[in-house]
């Protein structure tokens, strides 16, 4: 499920690069979450004029003392042995969305477990152009 207003602005991102960052939290939430859970995205703006962006899912919670570790190399907390993978894929969503200038957390939810991630709306001061309509040109 998606959830993103439609007049949220634009950010300024490597489109490739925030691919993989959706890539890998996506397939990482399916990983860990039950067959035929719901994997939801929702985007906003914050207060401070920055974008926040959740990917959630229904899966199982993450002991407190793991929760800043997940994002370091090889790091696993549970089901190593039943996930395949490289253990490498939040450690560089954290390296993308750092170079970005926005930070990443993982935290629990009374339903299950988020990936957050906030990303700023300018880069060295200036905001991206607003898209041109098609109507308009």
């Amino acid at each position: 499920e998606v959830s993103v207003s439609e007049d949220l602005p634009l950010a300024p991102v490597d489109f490739g690069l925030m691919e993989q960052v959706f890539a890998n939290l996506i397939s990482n939430s399916a990983k860990y979450s039950p067959v035929g859970s719901i994997i939801r995205i929702q985007a906003h703006l914050q207060k401070d004029q920055s974008l926040v962006v959740q990917v959630s899912n229904q899966g199982p919670t993450v002991p407190e003392e793991h929760l800043e570790r997940i994002f370091d190399k090889f790091y696993r907390v549970t089901a190593a042995d039943r996930v395949t993978g490289t253990g490498l894929g939040l450690s560089i969503c954290k390296g993308i969305i750092e170079a970005h200038g926005g930070r990443i957390w993982a935290e629990n939810l009374v339903d299950g477990f988020a990936f957050n991630f906030t990303l700023p709306l300018a880069l060295e001061g200036l905001r991206p152009p607003k898209p041109v309509e098609l109507e308009e040109i």
